[in-house]
Parts: structure tokens; sequence; C-alpha cells
């Protein structure tokens, strides 16, 4: 049964690059204060916390801040906190289904899975049609065929575990076909520049048409 990734860790998103969109973070400068962020992780700069930031809520992270001299992330889940100097990252008031920008680019989410309490253990017309609501969710294929079809797009995978580390790969030429081939994906390569694991994961899946647990289209 292949449906071109299987979710691991805490949170997992997947993403393909649009066009343009309004942003989901705005930037400002944190103020002094004594007040403790609620949770302080690795990063390497002020977009990795902001990516972690908008990854974790389950723990409800609402405002990030980087602390270059410690390599930290001051996560928050207030969107007003105040951090001890520095710039800060704030939601904003937006749904998790709206297109995002990482590092200048801008992102549509085709799923996102987070807090766990959503099944995707579901059946062929579902998965179609896509399912769930403004935080756990799968857009469907038609939609994705309508994305990739005929435009091939950078499709971005992030996942985060219980640890809070974070994990990223990234694929060019990512396609998903019409329904007459059960939507088939494929892409052209696997990004090794900008991801972070060692190995292809999407590897086994690549050229398979899509499976459900109702309907295997990969015996």
């Amino acid at each position: 049964m292949s449906r071109f990734l299987l979710a691991v860790g805490f949170s997992l998103c997947l993403l393909i690059t649009v066009v343009s969109a309004e942003t989901v973070f705005f930037t400002d400068e944190a103020t002094q204060t004594t007040s403790t962020p609620t949770t302080v992780a690795s990063g390497g700069s002020l977009t990795e916390c902001a990516l972690k930031c908008k990854l974790q809520f389950l723990k409800g992270c609402s405002a990030a801040a980087f602390v270059s001299g410690t390599q930290k992330c001051l996560l928050a889940d207030t969107t007003n906190a105040d951090f001890p100097g520095g710039v800060a990252v704030r939601k904003q008031a937006a749904s998790t289904q709206d297109p995002v920008q990482i590092e200048g680019r801008t992102f549509k989410i085709i799923q996102h899975r987070s807090k766990g309490l959503l099944s995707f253990g579901r059946g062929w017309t579902e998965y179609e049609d896509g399912f769930g609501d403004e935080t756990d969710f799968w857009i469907g294929l038609r939609k994705i065929h309508q994305l990739t079809g005929s435009s091939p797009k950078l499709l971005r995978v992030e996942a985060v575990t219980w640890s809070d580390e974070l994990y990223v790969c990234e694929y060019s030429g990512f396609t998903v076909a019409d329904a007459s081939t059960n939507y088939t994906m494929t892409y052209t390569s696997y990004l090794s520049g900008s991801s972070n694991t060692t190995t292809d994961s999407l590897a086994d899946n690549k050229g398979k048409q899509f499976s459900t647990i109702d309907r295997d289209n990969n015996q």
C-alpha cells in the first residue's frame, strides 16, 4: 500500500510551491521582559524557529524568538508574548490551510498532521475529496492533481519528532496524475542540498499509484 509518505514522529507537514500568498508570521522587535517562554528548542536561525513554532500545534506555540548566542529557539504559547531582546515572529490569525512562506518561497500545505486526534485511515473516496479540519487535514487527490498535474512543483516534507527534532526533505518536479492513473505520483529528484535526511524516503513510492485501506492499486 502506497500513500506517497508514511507519517513518523510527532508532526508531519507536506507542502508544494505556489505562486503567491500572505505570510503566516509577522516579525517585530522583542521587548525586554521577565516572561518565560513555554519551550526551549535547538535552532539555527529565526526562520527555523518560526517553522518549529508553526508545527508545534500540540504545544500551542504562537510566537518564537531566536537566541543566536546559544543557538536556541524560544517558543511561547501566546501571540503577544515578550522575549528578552532581539527579534520575534508571531502568528497571524490564519488557517493552517492557508499558503505559507518559508525562506522566501511560498508553499501550499497539502497535508498536515500534528494533534494526533484525526484518523488518516480513510477510504478511497475521502482521499480523493479530502478531509480534516483547520489544523489536521488532507486536501484531496483531485486538488493535488489540479495543482501539480500539468505543472510539476517542488515538494517539501517537514517532520518534527517528539524530541523537537526537525527533519526536512525536498523534491523537484513533484506531480500527481489524474484519476485514470489512480493518481500516480512521481518526481524528478531528491534535493539533498536542501534536505537534512540521509536517504530519499519517497524512492519506493516513485511512479506508483495511490492506494487506500479499501483499494490497493499496487498489488
